[in-house]
């Protein structure tokens, strides 16, 4: 008796872009993305010699970096149309790039408000627009924007970089909206404490906010990359306009 073997359809590759993706959170997500089946395009502004570094440790992948700094509208729209002329389509953004630059409100200068919005709110504005007018061509695609914790609650010193990420999340769910029709979702992720190499030397000396924390640890940036993972698959295609926390249960509680 001879058996009709049936073959399965193999997914085609997915092109992923993320952006600051050469330090901490970001290259934690570029690492857990990067595998045969995926091509990822991370980007950096400054840390050239880091993204090198990485592009070299995932020489067996196809994991990309580009130069970009995502407050250049002109520049992102040059980016995203070099990796669609490439690929033909981008199945997934991860909006990580983001700084801080703290003060007193009162002693903020125009300076240090200007630089935190113009990288984390339009930078994530400028290059979600161009990357969602080449998803709507295919109808399909995943957004995902890293927000923080300190959006809904608030940072004494952290006014600009508490509003940029506030408006992060407002943006998502007017995104969601906006592009649903079109098969593409759009969600946060709201980090509360991760400990990266800069945060480090702060959060393993700081008893105050570990005992605010009710799972009463930090979070490793390689937590964060493998949710993101799992939750840009196939099973997260009913879930839009949302705001998912990882903090470790820090917003269930007030200070």
């Amino acid at each position: 008796m001879n058996l009709k073997l049936e073959t399965q359809k193999t997914e085609l590759p997915k092109i992923i872009i993320i952006t600051g993706g050469s330090r901490g959170i970001g290259k934690a997500i570029v690492k857990q993305f990067a595998n045969s089946e995926n091509k990822v395009y991370f980007t950096y502004k400054n840390s050239e010699k880091e993204a090198k570094e990485i592009e070299q440790e995932l020489s067996n992948y196809n994991v990309f970096s580009y130069k970009l700094d995502i407050s250049v509208s002109e520049d992102i729209k040059t980016f995203i149309e070099y990796v669609f002329k490439k690929e033909n389509k981008i199945d997934i953004l991860i909006n990580n790039a983001g700084i801080t630059d703290d003060s007193l409100f009162l002693s903020m200068s125009d300076e240090k408000w200007l630089n935190v919005i113009n990288t984390n709110l339009n930078g994530t504005f400028f290059i979600t627009k161009e990357t969602a007018k080449y998803m709507m061509r295919k109808k399909q695609g995943k957004i995902i924007n890293i927000s923080s914790i300190v959006a809904s609650k608030g940072n004494a010193g952290q006014t600009n970089y508490s509003a940029s990420k506030a408006g992060i999340e407002g943006m998502t769910r007017s995104f969601a909206l906006e592009l649903a029709s079109r098969g593409i979702t759009v969600n946060s992720i709201s980090l509360g404490f991760v400990l990266t190499d800069m945060t480090k030397k702060i959060l393993e000396n700081s008893e105050k906010i570990l005992s605010h924390i009710p799972l009463n640890r930090f979070c490793e940036p390689e937590e964060v990359a493998e949710f993101i993972y799992l939750f840009s698959g196939l099973k997260s295609n009913y879930i839009t306009g949302q705001t998912i926390n990882i903090d470790g249960g820090l917003g269930l509680l007030k200070f």
